[in-house]
């Protein structure tokens, strides 16, 4: 009596292994990628609970402003007031002029010689913070979504 045993799906496997080592790259600047969009969306909603600044110039600024797919990602605005909201100010007073001048949030039109300082409202450092809190779940999905059609099609060509 012989007892003969046949194995079926190492060459599959062995596909499966070489299309994620040859698209670990383009997987991880997915990665990057979604996590960039949530941050600017997370860093978005944070402005727009602040009643205390005028929201709407700031929100539509912040934005993925530089991404080299893969490998690193910039994420800020470029609305000139956003770092005294992110980080606060210290005091200010009229260096070249006698008094200070600018408009209140409401529209208001003021003239003074001393503006106290601000107080941090940071909107993106807690966005990345929690954010970055997600990646492995980010990674996890956009990766088995790829094993997942990656496995699909290679059992279907087998099939074939």
């Amino acid at each position: 009596m012989e007892i003969r045993t046949i194995a079926y799906g190492f060459k599959n496997n062995e596909n499966l292994f070489d299309n994620l080592d040859e698209n670990i790259e383009k997987n991880i600047g997915m990665v990057l990628h979604q996590l960039a969009t949530d941050v600017v969306m997370e860093a978005k909603q944070n402005v727009g609970n602040n009643q205390s600044i005028d929201r709407g110039t700031l929100i539509f600024s912040i934005r993925i402003l530089e991404e080299d797919y893969g490998k690193s990602v910039t994420i800020g605005t470029d609305a000139p007031y956003a770092e005294y909201i992110e980080f606060g100010r210290g005091p200010v007073r009229p260096v070249n002029a006698e008094v200070l001048h600018f408009f209140t949030k409401d529209g208001n039109e003021v003239f003074t010689k001393y503006s106290g300082p601000t107080e941090p409202q940071p909107f993106l450092e807690p966005a990345v913070i929690k954010v970055t809190g997600k990646f492995s779940d980010i990674y996890a999905e956009i990766q088995g979504d790829f094993i997942n059609k990656l496995a699909t099609s290679l059992l279907d060509a087998e099939l074939i």
